[in-house]
């Protein structure tokens, strides 16, 4: 479980660092408001579908 925590955490620092460099180039400030509630469950979602694809993957082993 925390290999999968880890791992998001590493996609929402890459997705953190883009959308930094990108607010110096274009207005997403909006944009960003508009995501929070989009970005909380994507996370949820994330850790939750990685946790039950080791548990398929140890089933069926």
């Amino acid at each position: 479980m925390k290999k999968i925590v880890d791992d998001t955490f590493l996609v929402f620092g890459m997705v953190f660092v883009f959308l930094l460099i990108a607010s110096y180039f274009l207005p997403i400030g909006k944009i960003i408001e508009d995501g929070r509630a989009f970005l909380i469950i994507f996370f949820i979602l994330d850790v939750v579908g990685k946790y039950l694809l080791n548990q398929k993957r140890e089933k069926n082993k």
